[in-house]
């Protein structure tokens, strides 16, 4: 057997053996009675119960009391305990030790929770990666390259150093709250608005239909990455409610977010260098966002797998 890859990201954790992605965990936990679920089944209630789930305890990591921020729980390192159980429960039992790929962001500190709860969680820990070192398998000579990653509640810039066939992390720059979970926000409330206007049914008013709206929302994203238009259906009970998105109506609402990642390269490139900015499929999966990076003076776009 080999080893597990891990790479942590609480936009979801992506699992992985070789080559072959095993699946995305969602980064969610809930605090239910004495205990504490995690993954889908927390994810599924984080509209319906939110004082009881938490998507935040990845970037906050921290064994200090108080932090787990919901009812039920103390730290956010308990909150990671139990998802890092659950998955060596399902996956580790099929590797011989686990690699984990972490955040440019985590300090050294964090590194040290890290593998204090994966040793209470039985996992033997082989190496730990530098998740934008780990993304840049292909070297760009004569280059300033740069690798471009969102989570829930933060996007980051990350400076790539070259030497030869090896790469060194470098300087790290973030949008603190500007992240997928705050865009996702946004694209929902105007969706909501769409419902409304259209039928005069607010689907935010109750926590089930909202729920739904956020379950609903990526694959209407995916739909909209390769067409102008989409109707979207919501069912309740025995009612079904329809409203037509356009393309250009979801762009519109994330302007200011696009705009922010393109500042936020523009500003952190040295200027006068051939440029190469790597950028991860949790933005690249974005509707209208390469074409919008892709406006960066001598710039080179590479959107990355997953």
């Amino acid at each position: 057997m080999g080893s597990l890859a891990i790479e942590i990201n609480d936009a979801g954790l992506v699992l992985a053996e070789g080559d072959r992605v095993l699946g995305v965990e969602p980064a969610y936990a809930m605090a239910s009675g004495k205990r504490i679920l995690t993954g889908e089944a927390a994810r599924a209630q984080a509209r319906l119960k939110p004082r009881q789930v938490s998507n935040r305890f990845w970037s906050d990591l921290s064994v200090e009391s108080g932090t787990a921020g919901i009812d039920g729980a103390d730290s956010t390192a308990e909150l990671a305990l139990a998802q890092l159980e659950s998955l060596s429960t399902r996956y580790a039992t099929r590797a011989d030790d686990v690699i984990f790929v972490v955040p440019s962001h985590y300090r050294r500190e964090q590194l040290g929770v890290l593998l204090g709860l994966a040793q209470e969680s039985g996992m033997r820990v082989r190496a730990l990666v530098d998740a934008a070192a780990a993304a840049s398998y292909r070297p760009y000579p004569e280059h300033e390259l740069l690798l471009l990653d969102a989570s829930l509640h933060q996007t980051s810039l990350t400076a790539l150093g070259q030497a030869g066939s090896d790469v060194v992390v470098g300087a790290v720059d973030q949008l603190e709250n500007v992240g997928l979970a705050s865009l996702s926000d946004q694209w929902v409330r105007r969706i909501a608005d769409l419902f409304v206007l259209s039928s005069r049914f607010d689907p935010l008013h109750q926590a089930e239909s909202e729920q739904l709206l956020y379950e609903l929302l990526p694959g209407w994203l995916d739909a909209l990455r390769g067409q102008d238009s989409a109707e979207l259906e919501l069912a309740l009970a025995d009612e079904r409610f329809r409203v037509e998105l356009r393309r250009e109506q979801l762009l519109a609402v994330a302007q200011g977010f696009y705009r922010a990642l393109v500042q936020l390269v523009s500003q952190f490139r040295t200027p006068g260098t051939r440029l190469v900015v790597q950028v991860s499929e949790r933005l690249t999966m974005l509707p209208g966002l390469e074409a919008e990076l892709a406006r960066i003076d001598a710039a080179r776009i590479i959107p990355l797998p997953l």
